[in-house]
């Protein structure tokens, strides 16, 4: 019974860690697709806030 258990147990883990490793590989070839437009939009939000804190120090 409790090796019976044991069996179904690594195989759930198994099945698990399968699921986390195709989770991760579509997460790196998302990130790899999108990056350019992810740090196109980082930077512009950065000069957006950059602008706001020029003009609250000049205002």
């Amino acid at each position: 019974m409790s090796g019976r258990k044991k069996i179904v147990m690594t195989k759930a883990v198994r099945e698990r860690l399968q699921k986390d490793i195709a989770y991760g590989n579509d997460m790196q070839a998302y990130w790899n697709r999108y990056r350019r437009d992810f740090l196109i939009l980082l930077a512009v939000l950065l000069l957006i806030m950059l602008v706001l804190v020029i003009a609250n120090i000049l205002l």
